[in-house]
């Protein structure tokens, strides 16, 4: 359900993305602003996470609900009692979009939004922890180390696999990057149904976000130890902190 009505919060990495998010949408539109707040309608200070749609719209997910800006007003999405049309969760801790849905995760599951029609589907997962599409297909870990994967046309879940380790990332190219906060990064061979440990990573903990640079090379950030730049065998090449 939607409503009408922050931004920026303590990571600089949010900011980062919401700078480079801006700045795509301002080359294609007059929409322009220096600062969202709650005063402007955001539902809460604390941003977890940022996507711009096909429409050129900001969703905004925070410890308070999910948000979308328009270029004039926000509007609110809360889970409401007994609505099957609202999203699951408060705590939005990932966004991803594929076609004209958007997929909202949050700790119990995925609320699958139409940005379009804005009717939501629900899919329930327990502990989920991050989202990722990848090669057509979504991808949801969990606290207990569950692996799902989506079929996006239809939304039918499946389980990949158990890591045995909570998944706190994914990403990748090649092969899909799990990253953990006690035994750093695991591959997964989406194809192959394979998966390989970087046993080089286990002394990185507290993951946050993992990316390949497409040179064979990942980045992996974490908590507390700082920026790591890593090669796929995980060696460690330099740190940045």
């Amino acid at each position: 359900m939607i409503g009408s009505s922050t931004l920026l919060g303590s990571k600089v990495t949010v900011l980062l993305v919401f700078l480079l998010c801006f700045k795509a949408m301002s080359q294609e539109t007059n929409l322009s602003f220096e600062h969202l707040t709650v005063n402007d309608g955001l539902s809460q200070n604390s941003v977890l996470c940022l996507l711009q749609d096909d429409l050129e719209r900001i969703w905004i997910g925070t410890r308070e609900g999910l948000n979308c800006y328009d270029g004039e007003r926000v509007h609110h999405f809360h889970p409401l009692p007994d609505e099957p049309n609202s999203i699951m969760d408060y705590k939005i801790i990932g966004m991803e979009q594929l076609g004209e849905h958007l997929f909202i995760l949050g700790a119990s599951g995925v609320s699958i939004l139409n940005i379009k029609t804005q009717q939501i589907t629900r899919r329930r997962i327990q502990q989920c922890t991050a989202i990722k599409s990848y090669r057509d297909r979504l991808y949801m870990g969990t606290e207990s180390g569950m692996l799902y994967s989506m079929d996006t046309s239809n939304f039918e879940l499946t389980v990949e696999i158990n890591i045995k380790s909570a998944i706190r990332s994914l990403s990748g190219e090649s092969k899909l990057l799990i990253g953990t906060p006690k035994d750093g990064l695991f591959t997964f061979d989406v194809q192959e149904k394979t998966l390989s440990h970087l046993t080089k990573t286990r002394n990185i903990y507290d993951i946050n976000d993992c990316l390949s640079t497409g040179d064979g090379k990942i980045l992996v950030a974490t908590e507390f130890q700082g920026l790591f730049y890593i090669d796929a065998s995980g060696e460690t090449l330099a740190v940045f902190n």
